[in-house]
């Protein structure tokens, strides 16, 4: 009988009109229909389903017109979750959620993916934050297991944030109680992709196509379920055999704390419910056996066509079994497999690969033999293993020969493992090693190689190094700077752009993309060049810049590839008494508008920077072991690894290595707090009180009493998401937020950000003023809470209903927090809708205005900041419905200077009251 307790709900989205079309989410998604309605694995009941698919509705004139949205959602679990008259209590005991189409995520957390919704364009960032909405049904506690799979990019198109649903269900606090296991096709900030991979060569999602492989044949537990857990480890081996290489990462899954059994297998399942065989040629396998057994090679030329031949799956084969083979081509458990060979002669290891596409007339793998210590037949006891590796913050994976997984550790793995054949997985960020090892009759204490991973830090170790790189890096670094300033006051700033593709026997770049970056102040004030230390070599690929500056922070600008309206940045922290050095990689420019050639173009990668702290006067760490261990400690806390703890001596010489640490504890949850604190302990206390970023931890492990904000924005993202839950009076500035922080990128680990130059009409009058008026209003016990919060024009349908074709005209240039205030406006303008009779129109109302307000306070921005940009987007939405000339609407408090040029401007509060007054 099917399961009527399990639920689903698969959204999917091929059709973007804003953006550009796939071909891949609804075959997925009716892939995941048929897993959830076989009777061997998901077993729901097909009332219990419910699919929302893009060509469900047609081809959309225009974006605005284009479905499915987070409307269709919403309605879809409305339709369990309500009454009449409010909510259901518990509905069932899992619900799925699946999610396919193009996605993005804000960057402040690991994850927080969103999936656009069908009307998402150019300055429209609508979208379904998918996790925010299994974490509400959480919290309500409708289900006691959440399974949700986002099959998305997590990258961004432009700065934005991934917004709360309005979707607002009973806040019960059960999410403790509630399981919740996640998976995602990409890791923050990087694509998934698809291919024509069906059966019948249909286009596929790479990520859902072996999740459903994992979850189909993932080993089951000793009572036979299949758990999320093994579903999760499953799916690594699968990844790694199929598509690591290729795409460069590992796709994220997340179990439940508590282990979800997602099914169970019968004692008598049938053979599609276990794990598939596969055919694979032995015949290197034959011929080395035969050699060790002293036995003449056999006949291994190519034989007639011939059915495989059935072997035991128990992971371990005799050579005298070998030779008794007809054929080469034998059918075997994907896995690791052992040639038991006579006496103390080496034993044969090879592994079973899972088949990349699995159908019919493929050419069978050929195993490779690895010698191995013999192995005895007889009863041993468990053996202590000891594996570890050159990097201390490498993450070791121990699988059985089924690929189940042992343990997992950092660095060094310590553990008692039965006799028997094993894989070790090496992991450093997206890059892996393997290794296979076999623990016989006594302990084993192995080093595992470790993976080369790419840095831009041209740090010894590393793949993308050069020393004719590194070694320049490492001696203009120490160039004397030669400040004017007071030395106690003072920091320096080294920055070293190269590009690690570049070959000094190639070509010379005639536009090398390091002359298109400048350091300056975050208000965009050109720093004193006579404080500059510069230089390029195009020959070899570089470019430097060293300088003295004031304690604070600094802003490394380059050009967009979208044009030279836009800019990219990137927040570099100047601290007293030590170097800030930032390291810089090329990568291929995007594609770009029409009529713009980017072909083999480079451009600067701000998202994979690599940013290193050391006392002026000290030598760079591009060539000590320290350095290698704090990029792959960057590289770890980037992906959501674990990173191991420096010691005090560690911490003092590479400061980033025990901040990655303390933010890669504090996102692994509160029972971690102990580690935090011993990070943010061992550090200097000039940079536990200089870096916004260990402030910020300090602040929130109660070590420090702050009065008022910080006015320096941390340099990692994740350090902005722990600052909004601090208390108001410490945390971070709101300007901070309103310039930077609601202007942050995804898709990587720093504080990045994208934004029309244009529109720093906030930019150059608030973070000015704000010097000023923070002394003013401290003195006067006046802060932007005390302000007056009334939005002008007047927030009613009156006001909108004219405007709305001009607000249905998107802006890239809109800032995030207009972007969502434009999508909420638009979809409750959605709702109006003509009487047959009358002709007139009916409309639900608007929200209430203080809506407006808890939007800002959502983002961290001030009521102040949410008035002015409501009322510039008015005056826009004004300006494209061609009501008549533009006067902008403003909010001037006493001496504040305006916030814009073009504004009316007094020494009082001033509002326009009515449509006639222009």
């Amino acid at each position: 009988m099917p399961r009527d307790d399990h639920y689903a709900i698969v959204l999917t989205i091929n059709r973007y009109p804003g953006l550009s079309d796939l071909h891949g989410p609804e075959n997925d998604g009716e892939e995941f229909r048929q897993w959830l309605l076989d009777p061997e694995y998901g077993d729901l009941d097909t009332r219990r389903i419910q699919v929302i698919r893009s060509q469900d509705y047609g081809v959309a004139a225009t974006p605005d017109d284009a479905n499915p949205t987070e409307k269709e959602l919403k309605k879809a679990l409305n339709l369990w979750l309500r009454t009449p008259n409010g909510w259901h209590d518990r509905i069932g005991q899992r619900l799925y959620l699946f999610f396919a189409g193009h996605g993005f995520t804000a960057g402040s957390t690991i994850h927080d993916p969103a999936l656009f919704s069908a009307v998402a364009q150019n300055g429209d960032t609508a979208h379904i934050a998918v996790l925010r909405y299994a974490s509400k049904i959480a919290n309500a506690g409708f289900f006691d297991e959440i399974i949700l799979v986002t099959d998305c990019c997590q990258d961004v198109l432009k700065a934005s944030q991934v917004l709360e649903p309005t979707w607002t269900p009973p806040d019960r606090q059960r999410t403790a109680h509630v399981r919740l296991f996640q998976a995602y096709g990409a890791p923050r900030g990087r694509q998934s992709f698809e291919r024509n991979i069906g059966p019948a060569g249909q286009s596929r999602g790479l990520f859902t196509s072996v999740l459903l492989d994992a979850l189909r044949s993932a080993p089951p537990d000793a009572d036979g379920w299949v758990t999320d857990r093994a579903v999760a480890d499953y799916f690594q081996v699968l990844w790694a055999d199929r598509y690591e290489q290729e795409t460069g990462y590992t796709p994220p899954l997340t179990p439940a704390t508590k282990r979800i059994r997602i099914y169970q297998r019968p004692a008598s399942a049938p053979a599609s419910a276990l794990p598939r065989r596969v055919a694979v040629d032995l015949s290197r396998i034959i011929a080395r056996s035969a050699a060790i057994d002293r036995q003449p090679d056999p006949d291994i030329s190519p034989y007639p066509p011939a059915p495989p031949t059935d072997m035991a799956p128990n992971g371990q084969l005799r050579s005298s079994q070998l030779r008794q083979l007809e054929h080469p081509i034998v059918e075997l458990t994907p896995g690791l497999h052992l040639v038991v060979t006579p006496g103390n002669l080496p034993d044969l290891a090879f592994e079973v690969p899972y088949p990349v596409l699995p159908a019919a007339g493929n050419t069978p793998p050929v195993a490779a033999p690895i010698d191995m210590p013999a192995l005895r037949t007889d009863q041993v006891a468990a053996q202590p293993v000891v594996l570890r590796t050159d990097n201390p913050n490498a993450q070791i994976t121990v699988l059985d020969a089924s690929y189940a997984r042992v343990s997992i550790g950092t660095g060094v793995v310590s553990l008692s493992l039965a006799p028997g054949l094993y894989k070790a997985l090496v992991h450093v960020g997206a890059e892996s090693a393997q290794s296979l090892f076999v623990v016989a009759d006594a302990p084993l204490d192995q080093r595992l190689p470790g993976p080369e991973f790419s840095a831009a830090a041209p740090v010894i170790g590393t793949s993308t190094t050069h020393q004719y790189q590194s070694l320049h890096a490492a001696e203009y670094s120490m160039i004397p700077t030669e400040p004017s300033r007071d030395l106690s006051e003072i920091g320096e700033v080294f920055v070293f752009a190269r590009d690690s593709s570049f070959s000094p026997d190639g070509s010379l770049n005639p536009a090398p993309p390091w002359r298109q970056w400048h350091l300056s102040s975050l208000v965009g004030a050109t720093l004193e060049e006579r404080l500059i230390h510069s230089g390029t070599d195009d020959r070899l690929g570089y470019a430097y810049l060293k300088l003295a500056a004031t304690v604070g922070s600094l802003a490394l600008r380059t050009a967009s590839p979208w044009g030279e309206s836009n800019e990219d940045g990137l927040v570099v922290p100047v601290i007293k008494g030590w170097r800030t050095e930032i390291y810089l990689d090329c990568t291929s420019a995007p594609p770009t508008p029409p009529m713009v050639d980017t072909q083999g173009a480079r451009m600067l990668d701000l998202a994979t920077a690599s940013i290193h702290l050391i006392r002026m006067g000290s030598a760079s760490l591009l060539f000590d072991p320290i350095g290698l261990a704090t990029e792959a400690a960057r590289a770890q806390l980037t992906v959501g690894r674990e990173v191991a703890v420096p010691s005090t001596e560690q911490a003092m010489a590479s400061p980033m290595w025990a901040l990655y640490a303390a933010l890669a504890a504090f996102q692994r949850g509160g029972q971690h707090i102990d580690t935090v604190g011993q990070c943010v302990a061992a550090v200097p206390k000039e940079i536990r009180e200089g870096l916004s970023d260990f402030a910020v931890l300090a602040q929130w492990l109660g070590l420090s009493n702050v009065a008022h904000p910080l006015r320096n924005p941390p340099a990692l993202a994740a350090s902005w998401s722990l600052a909004s839950k601090l208390e108001a009076r410490g945390g971070l500035a709101s300007e901070l937020f309103e310039e930077i922080g609601q202007w942050r990128s995804g898709g990587s680990l720093w504080t990045l950000w994208q934004r029309s130059v244009d529109d720093r009409w906030l930019l150059r009058n608030r973070l000015s003023d704000q010097a000023m008026g923070t002394l003013k209003g401290n003195a006067q016990g006046i802060d932007d809470a005390a302000t007056p919060q009334v939005l002008a024009p007047a927030w009613s349908l009156d006001t909108w209903v004219p405007v709305e074709d001009g607000l249905r005209c998107p802006n890239p240039t809109h800032s995030p927090f207009q972007q969502a205030l434009r999508r909420r406006l638009l979809d409750a303008l959605a709702e109006r809708h003509t009487d047959a009779d009358s002709d007139a129109f009916t409309t639900v109302s608007l929200p209430p205005e203080s809506d407006v307000f808890a939007l800002a306070a959502e983002l961290m921005l001030s009521p102040i900041y949410a008035m002015a940009a409501y009322s510039k987007l008015y005056a826009e939405a004004r300006r494209q419905s061609d009501l008549g000339p533009l006067i902008e609407w403003v909010t001037v408090n006493g001496d504040e200077p305006d916030l814009d040029s073009t504004a009316t401007k007094s020494k009082r509060s001033t509002h326009l009251q009515s449509m006639d007054d222009y």
